[in-house]
């Protein structure tokens, strides 16, 4: 196979330190849908590295979103965004130079 149709394995990698959040929750979403689509598969690796703020009620959290994406799936509602990072920073650019809220935030590595 070639390195296009190889499958994929992808990954979530949260840090269990706050409760998922919707930019999260993409993430996870878009590396579940790219391995789906290759055959290939998702891994959820916690990175439980900090511990200092981590918390294990964080870690509880995490199974909800699974149920929920699952149903959702199933149901045919969800769906793979194909923008480009590019695009996305430009979209971004664009709805903060119009005084609102970018649709797609980025979030700084620790």
């Amino acid at each position: 196979m070639s390195m296009l149709t190889s499958p994929l394995v992808t990954r979530f990698a949260p840090s269990p330190t706050g409760f998922l959040h919707l930019g999260n929750a993409r993430t996870a979403l878009l590396n579940f849908l790219a391995a789906r689509k290759s055959h290939g598969r998702f891994i959820l690796r916690v990175e439980d590295t900090d511990e200092s703020r981590s918390n294990e009620e964080f870690m509880r959290e995490l199974s909800i979103y699974e149920e929920w994406l699952a149903k959702l799936d199933a149901a045919g509602l969800t769906y793979p965004c194909f923008c480009t990072p590019a695009e996305l920073n430009i979209s971004r650019k664009l709805q903060l130079a119009a005084g609102k809220p970018p649709r797609y935030t980025i979030r700084d590595a620790e």
